[in-house]
């Protein structure tokens, strides 16, 4: 079974960040992620151990019941916990765009 510490370490441990969605590779995700990090001068996996950091740090008791609910189910692989973090911050961060 998944765990959030085999995610944590999988990110830790794999410096290819493509390589780690390739699991449940959503190009339409991992592209908005990479033009995302882009525009704020970095690499795709800094923008990704941020938004695993953001998550940790931030997600709501919703967010958390969503991941928690599908390690336990079986059905969440890394690339599917680290998607469903991407997910949040780029959510977040056009929340933000369209706010200001």
């Amino acid at each position: 079974m998944m765990t959030l510490g085999s995610v944590l370490q999988a990110l830790r441990n794999d410096p290819d960040p493509v390589a780690l969605l390739s699991e449940d590779f959503d190009l339409l995700i991992t592209a908005r992620a990479r033009a995302a990090a882009d525009s704020r001068g970095e690499t795709l996996g800094q923008y990704m151990h941020e938004a695993v950091a953001a998550f940790l740090d931030h997600a709501d008791e919703e967010e958390w019941a969503q991941l928690v609910g599908r390690l336990q189910n079986g059905d969440c692989s890394t690339a599917t916990c680290l998607n469903l973090m991407l997910r949040r911050r780029l959510r977040l961060e056009a929340d933000g765009a369209a706010a200001a």
